[in-house]
């Protein structure tokens, strides 16, 4: 159970580098079993995510025309165009380079709005 743990660890690690890559999180194993999930699940209309499921949800959303609410994930966006469906903390290293969402001293996602 430990070692699944630590596997666990190393791919989502490996899968945060390449967020700012090329390719994306869409060649991460958690976009593609989520495209998957979407594919079988027709009805869904909305994500939802918190850090690196934020870029999978926020990618995903974006490929699907779907609605999207992503919390403190990883995004480049640095001339800060606003868009109300992303939400950071001040603090948080993570989403730093995300100007474009929602900022708030908030210390969990329950109080964004």
């Amino acid at each position: 159970m430990v070692g699944h743990g630590v596997k666990r660890a190393a791919i989502d690690l490996a899968s945060d580098a390449m967020i700012p890559t090329p390719l994306g999180v869409r060649k991460t194993p958690r976009y593609v079993a989520a495209a998957q999930m979407l594919k079988q699940n027709r009805g869904i209309k909305r994500t939802v995510g918190h850090s690196l499921g934020g870029a999978i949800s926020y990618n995903l959303s974006k490929d699907n025309n779907l609605e999207y609410e992503t919390y403190a994930a990883p995004a480049l966006n640095l001339f800060g165009e606003p868009d109300r469906h992303r939400h950071r903390h001040y603090l948080d290293p993570v989403s730093v380079t995300d100007r474009g969402a929602t900022s708030s001293f908030a210390m969990y996602p329950h109080g964004y709005p």
